[in-house]
């Protein structure tokens, strides 16, 4: 019994870090792709440094 509620909040936490993984993956490309069209000056990278929590502060 505890085996299965063990894989089955296994299982949940999986699943919930592959949603986080591609919304942050949508979000990240869409923001590269806005970058990338809105000319020069890179900012797209400090988002993605931001996001991750590079900066403790931030």
């Amino acid at each position: 019994m505890k085996r299965l509620k063990r894989q089955s909040r296994r299982r949940g936490a999986l699943i919930g870090l592959a949603a986080h993984g591609m919304s942050y993956g949508i979000v990240m490309s869409g923001l590269a792709i806005v970058d990338v069209m809105s000319g020069p000056g890179w900012w797209f990278q400090w988002r993605v440094l931001l996001a991750r929590g590079c900066f403790p502060g931030a």
